[in-house]
């Protein structure tokens, strides 16, 4: 209802969505966008780890919203809109947060694998090939798997991958 054209951004933030067909209802027309981990990264509409649509409402107007969301996995739909200068904010957050934790959980691979190398202990080669699958196991589960392996098919790489990272994290831990 504002004087202004106002843009926004819905996120979904659950990454085991295989297809999000998105339609806006705008003067008689649907604009219509595709996402999901089974549309290549690229093709995404906004490159984010997560699901991420953008959304135009002109001023003083009605929009209608549609969602048709299809997926072998669990049906959930945790979703947020928010105003595009916010989201980029969160964003910036969000990502320096991840890229911290990878850099942390590399380093701890790189210098449990030298001591492996140094004391020839077999315990630390067990612990880095556990840290190894545990960090792949947590880029699906946070759907940056998708962006770091874009040049894979993203459903074959989302379905496989994290069944069998999380399959061999606990076989490592064991």
């Amino acid at each position: 209802s504002g004087d202004n054209p106002s843009e926004k951004l819905l996120e979904i933030t659950y990454p085991f969505l295989a297809h999000i067909d998105f339609y806006q209802l705008r003067e008689g027309n649907f604009q219509n966008l595709t996402t999901g981990y089974a549309v290549n990264f690229s093709n995404r509409p906004y490159k984010n780890r997560l699901f991420v649509l953008p959304i135009s409402l002109p001023a003083h107007s009605i929009s209608q919203i549609y969602l048709r969301i299809q997926t072998p996995n669990a049906l959930m739909i945790p979703a947020r809109l928010w105003d595009k200068t916010a989201f980029h904010d969160y964003e910036y957050i969000d990502n320096s947060i991840q890229f911290l934790y990878f850099g942390i959980a590399i380093a701890m691979i790189l210098y449990n694998f030298f001591l492996f190398g140094i004391l020839r202990d077999i315990g630390y080669l067990w612990y880095v090939l556990f840290s190894i699958f545990s960090v792949f196991t947590i880029l699906f589960y946070t759907g940056q798997a998708s962006a770091f392996f874009s040049w894979l098919d993203s459903f074959q790489a989302m379905n496989v991958g994290v069944n069998a990272a999380t399959a061999l994290m606990f076989v490592f831990f064991l």
